[in-house]
Parts: structure tokens; C-alpha cells; sequence
């Protein structure tokens, strides 16, 4: 099963502003050597010095035991905010209280009075203050943001210590009282030029260490009106413009650019589109903005401005409404065919590639989801594993036009359109904590779904099949062949390999003659129907496994052939696809998807008619039969049968 063991980071003034951490727990799935979590060093404007982050890892579960390296790793975090350094090297090393002055770190001049330069703090030089001040004596530009020493009482008495930048104390008196080192750290964040000034009264103390870190402008922005709002998009391809006013404070640099982002339909910035730039310094503008097409209708979108020099994010708009005229594609089952298969097409860091087609035009704001999870693979029914993945494509922007071949990458369970073009969103719909996409060799499913949610628990277990989805299936690959044996285990048992077979599916799963993963579809070319296409693609001998990429790249072009990145458009040819209309070219089974011109089996919502032919349907005892009107051609002689205990309903009223 899954292993796990904890982590903690401490150290000495670190605190957890410092760093973020994406979990407390390292996860190693089964299966698996090695598991992460991801630590990011906050980068702020606050002097801090080098600091040292422990991380400790505790609690292993039974299956992990901790090396002889230890529980413990230092993480050294270096400050690149500092603009000042004095650690007392170059001061006098004199044994009496005295008045004396050197050039430090940082080349800048020092006086120390009442002062002693020959005790350490520690392994650190230090100077010693008894009723005397430490002053830089030239005023140091850049300012100060944080201003940070170490400090100790030395031999008898207490005293009192206090820090003044430009004559003004910060950080309140300290005592002093301890032998032991400490840290003192105030923000002062007062622009430059400054003049340091630390006063030590009552008896002898040594500080150590002296930083400051440069001053930080703080900058705001503010996100004004929205003119034109609301946006009504008149088709799938029509955008609309208007403007956005903002304010800031601070000082902005050369080169900066002030944009407008326009979040999704319920306000989240997560995947944040810019809809217009403005390049310009000034603390006030307007933006010329304009809506992309083919985004959802909603009435929460929001709009906010953001400066790339300093990188500043401004305050929202308030929620704003988008109508659309424009409708995406309602897609079916057969409605999309896989036609090249390949779980590593770079040769080494295993990237997938599928290239699937479309037979219907795609309208912007369709969306297409895909798995490599397997279904019912512990025997929940319509349950769905969770240690593999999903990869989400929404179209925006343009109508893909039936017969375009779509080309999609994935790299570490993120997918990237490559042909032919790249007016897709490409993301993640499955929760937290459930695995990536990331075909497996020596046997892989595919599924294509769409209309629906991925559901389930933040986990990857392998021996759990408690995912969901909630819409429909569209079109299923099987690379081992017609083999349907699912396994409840993990990747070394078989479980992300196999994959239980979805009911009445058969017209729209393909698979190849045996196992192979490189594959492509390699049978005629020439303009055909939607069925004839589906027939071709779905029959084995016209596809080809390859033994490696070269093969595989010289096989039937799908991603180049209309030019580089272009795709390959194949020609369907109209009508032969009609819904809920039989042909009985394979018998007399209702329930046989082949007998249907659509291939699709009818349900509640499909219009059926029954021509005279020489196969009549039949309702086989023991099973059903349901559609919403049926016509049947009884003056030519076309017939229904119910046998048995057969049962049919026919939905409208």
C-alpha cells in the first residue's frame, strides 16, 4: 500500500512567512521509490540575512525505514533584499573603552564610542558597547527595510540598547540581560539616504552581525470602471471591446506593462485570460480591452489590473455579466475516433501523444475530457480509478470543422494541443490528490467522455475505483486488444493497465490485433460517411503498431500533413449517420448497436424508424428496448418483435 512520513521545518528565525510548503505529509504511492513535497522560499522585501531551514522528517509508516543519512537536511535560504553588511572585521581590536572608527564590509565608515573591539560573540566579530553608540558616519543611500543584529550581555549587569534610523528609535529599548546570543529584527522601511545609530547605556554589551535590507516601496493598485459591461457576444465568433480605468500609488519602472485580467464565470483568477495591455509608468490610465469569443455566458466574471514592474495585482471589479448567442457542441457517442496512439513519443522522458478527429463541427466552449483511469477496476459500478489522471480540453476562440485532426500532448500529466492549432484550455478537472495522465507501456485504456464532472476522493489509492463522472462516454482505445479484465491492484499488479469494458459501448471502442504502444490508424484515406468512418477506425487490420518512434513518425501523417503543426483534415461525407434509424446490417438484435445507421442504440430521447428490411427487429426475451416515437413502415412490411419476457417503452406522451 501507500507509504508515508511526516515533515516539519524549524530553525532559528525562521518563521512561516519565509517559505510556503504544499503538504506535512510525503506520500509514496505503491508501487512507487520516492515521493515530494514542494518548499518555496518567499521572496520578500525584508533583510533577513542567510537563515538556515531544518527539515525533519518523523513518523515513517511500516514500509519506510530512515537511513543512516539521518531525519534531518539543512535548507540554507540566502536574502537578496539585503543593502547592507557590517561584521566588525576591519573594527580596532583594542582591550580599553575608547573612541574609534574604521571602514567596513561595505565600505562605508564606522565610529564606535565608549566602545572595545576584542571579544568575539561566539565564532563573530563583535564590537563592545558600554555607555557609547555605534554610528555609520557618512548616511548610507538605498534606505532601510529591515534592520537585523545579534546581541549579548558581556560580564556583570544588565543595560538597555536602542536602535535610532535618522534620529527616529525603532523597535522600542531592549534589555539586554542575557549572555546567551539573541536576534533583534525591526522593520523600519524608511527610504535612503539613512543613518544608523545604535545607543547601548547601564553596562556592557557586544553586537554582532549588523544587516539591513534595502527600502521597499509598497505600491498599490486600484481596479475603476468597466465601461461597455455587459458584453453580449452575438456568435461563437464575435468579441467585444471596451475599457477599464485604474489608479496606483508608488513608482512604477521603465518597461512596465499594466494589464487587465478577465477571470472565469464564477470570478477565479486561477486561469486568468489578459484581454488588454497598457505599457506606461503613470499612476493613472484607461486599458483597451476586448472579450474573447466563444467564452461561457455568466454573471460573475470580474476584471482586475496587474503591473509587471514591480509586480503588483490590483484590486477586483465588481462581478460583471457576459451573454453569449454562441452554443457548444452537444457531442454523442461516436462523435470523436482515436487515430494515433503513442505512450512515449520522445523516447525518454515518456510523453503521450493522441491524435483523435472530430466528425461534427466543434463550437467554442465544447469541452472534452479525457482518461487513462480504469473503469470499474475494483467492481464498483460506473466507478472510476483514482491513481491515474484526466486531461480537460475546453475550445475557445474558433469552430474546429468536422474532419480536423486534433493532436494533443501530455508531459507529466499536463496536455498541450499540437495540431492544429492551439485554441484550446488545456487543465486538470480531477480533484486534489488524484494521479496524473501518464500512459503505461504494455497495456493502456483511453477514454474520451464529455458533459459531465470528475468526482471522487482528494487520493490516489490504486485499489480504489470511488472516482466518478458524471457525464457520457464518446469513445474508448484499448491497446492490449480485445482484452477487458480489470485488476484492483497497482501499476506492478496489473491494475493501471486493464480496464473493465463499459456496456454497449462495442461501436466505439477500437483496439489493434495484439498489444502495441505505438499505434496508428492506417486504412483508406478517401472521403466516406461518419458510419463509414467509424466501421474503418473501428476494424483492427487497418491499424499498425510500431516497435519505435521512427516507425511510428513515418507512418500515416496526422500531425504535418496540411503543413507543420497544421493537422490533416479527413473528408466526411453528409448523411448515412441518422440517428434512431435501423438497417439490420448485422441481425435482428435491437440491442445490437451495428443494426443502427448511427451506431448508437436508441434511449429515451431518440426518434426511431423502421423501414422494411430483410432483418425485422427483434427485442430479445429477457431484455429492453426504449426510444421516444418509433414510425414503422408496416405498409412494406417492416415489423417490431417483443419476444419472450422482452419489454418496450416508448417515452413521449
Amino acid at each position: 500500500g501507500d507509504q508515508t512520513v511526516n515533515l516539519a521545518i524549524t530553525g532559528t528565525g525562521i518563521t512561516a512567512g519565509d517559505y510556503t510548503l504544499s503538504g506535512t505529509t510525503i506520500t509514496i504511492l505503491d508501487g512507487q521509490t520516492t515521493g515530494s513535497v514542494t518548499f518555496t522560499v518567499v521572496d520578500d522585501v525584508n533583510g533577513e540575512g542567510t537563515e538556515i531551514a531544518t527539515a525533519t522528517i518523523s513518523n515513517p509508516s511500516v514500509g519506510i525505514v530512515i537511513g543512516s543519512g539521518g531525519d534531518t537536511e539543512d535548507l540554507t535560504i540566502i536574502d537578496d533584499d539585503i543593502c547592507g553588511t557590517e561584521t566588525f572585521v576591519n573594527s580596532s581590536n583594542t582591550g580599553s573603552y575608547s573612541t574609534f572608527t574604521w571602514t567596513g564590509d561595505d565600505g562605508f565608515d564606522w565610529t564606535a564610542t565608549d566602545a572595545r573591539g576584542d571579544q568575539d560573540l561566539g565564532a563573530d566579530e563583535a564590537v563592545m558597547l558600554r555607555n557609547g553608540s555605534l554610528t555609520n558616519d557618512v548616511s548610507v543611500a538605498g534606505g532601510c527595510g529591515v534592520i537585523t543584529f545579534d546581541y549579548a550581555r558581556i560580564y556583570s549587569g544588565n543595560s538597555t540598547l536602542k536602535v535610532f534610523i535618522n534620529g527616529t528609535q525603532y523597535g522600542g529599548d531592549i534589555t539586554v540581560s542575557s549572555t546567551s546570543s539573541m536576534s533583534f529584527s525591526t522593520t523600519v522601511n524608511v527610504s535612503g539616504p539613512i543613518d544608523i545609530e545604535l545607543q547601548n547605556s547601564g553596562n556592557r554589551t557586544l553586537i554582532a552581525n549588523l544587516q539591513w535590507g534595502c527600502y521597499a516601496a509598497t505600491n498599490t493598485l486600484t481596479t475603476g470602471t468597466v465601461s461597455t459591461s455587459p458584453f453580449a457576444l452575438t456568435s461563437c465568433s464575435d468579441t467585444e471591446t471596451g475599457t477599464v480605468d485604474f489608479t496606483s500609488t508608488g513608482t512604477f519602472n521603465a518597461g512596465n506593462v499594466y494589464s487587465v485580467e478577465l477571470s472565469d464565470a464564477s470570478g477565479n483568477f486561477g486561469s486568468a485570460a489578459t484581454i488588454g495591455t497598457l505599457s506606461s509608468t503613470a499612476n493613472s490610465g484607461t486599458i483597451n480591452i476586448t472579450i474573447p469569443a466563444g467564452i461561457d455566458a455568466g454573471t460573475g466574471y470580474k476584471m482586475r489590473v496587474v503591473s509587471s514592474n514591480p509586480s503588483v495585482t490590483g484590486s477586483e471589479s465588481s462581478a460583471l455579466t457576459v451573454t453569449t448567442a454562441c452554443v457548444s457542441t452537444f457531442l454523442e457517442s461516436g462523435d470523436l475516433a482515436i487515430l494515433a496512439f503513442n505512450t512515449n513519443v520522445d523516447g525518454s522522458f515518456g510523453y503521450d501523444e493522441i491524435s483523435f478527429v472530430s466528425f461534427i463541427d466543434i463550437e467554442p466552449g465544447t469541452v472534452i475530457d479525457f482518461t487513462d483511469n480504469a473503469y470499474e477496476k475494483c467492481g464498483t459500478t460506473n466507478g472510476w480509478g483514482i491513481s491515474e489522471g484526466w486531461f480537460r480540453m475546453s475550445r475557445t476562440t474558433s469552430t474546429l470543422a468536422a474532419g480536423e485532426v486534433v493532436t494533443v500532448r501530455v508531459e507529466y500529466g499536463d496536455a498541450i494541443a499540437v495540431a492544429p492549432d492551439a485554441n484550446w484550455t488545456l487543465s486538470k478537472p480531477q480533484p486534489t490528490g488524484q494521479g496524473n495522465f501518464d500512459l503505461n507501456a504494455d497495456g493502456e485504456q483511453v477514454f474520451i467522455m464529455s458533459g459531465g464532472s470528475v468526482g471522487g476522493p482528494g487520493s490516489a489509492s490504486p485499489t480504489s475505483d470511488a472516482g466518478t463522472y458524471s457525464g457520457d462516454f464518446l469513445y474508448g482505445f484499448n491497446t492490449k486488444g480485445d482484452v477487458w479484465t480489470p485488476v484492483c491492484g497497482n501499476s506492478s499488479a496489473g491494475g493501471t493497465k486493464n480496464s473493465a469494458k463499459p456496456v454497449d459501448f462495442d461501436c466505439f471502442l477500437v483496439w489493434p490485433t495484439s498489444q502495441a504502444d505505438k499505434n496508428k490508424y492506417t486504412g483508406p484515406m478517401t472521403a466516406a460517411s461518419q458510419r463509414e468512418w467509424l466501421y474503418r477506425i473501428n476494424t483492427s487490420a487497418n491499424w499498425t503498431g510500431y516497435a519505435d518512434n521512427t516507425s511510428y513518425e513515418a507512418g500515416t501523417d496526422f500531425k504535418d500533413f496540411n503543413g507543420p503543426g497544421a493537422g490533416r483534415t479527413l473528408t466526411i461525407n453528409a448523411n448515412g449517420f441518422t440517428p434512431g434509424l435501423w438497417t439490420g446490417d448485422d441481425d435482428t438484435d435491437w440491442n445490437n448497436c451495428r443494426n443502427w445507421q448511427s451506431l448508437r442504440i436508441p434511449d429515451l430521447n431518440t426518434d426511431v424508424t423502421v423501414p422494411a428490411t430483410s432483418n425485422n427487429p427483434h427485442i430479445n426475451t429477457g431484455e429492453s428496448g426504449i426510444c421516444k416515437t418509433i414510425d414503422i413502415d408496416s405498409d412494406s412490411g417492416a415489423k417490431l418483435y417483443i419476444d419472450g419476457t422482452g419489454t418496450f417503452d416508448v417515452t413521449a406522451p
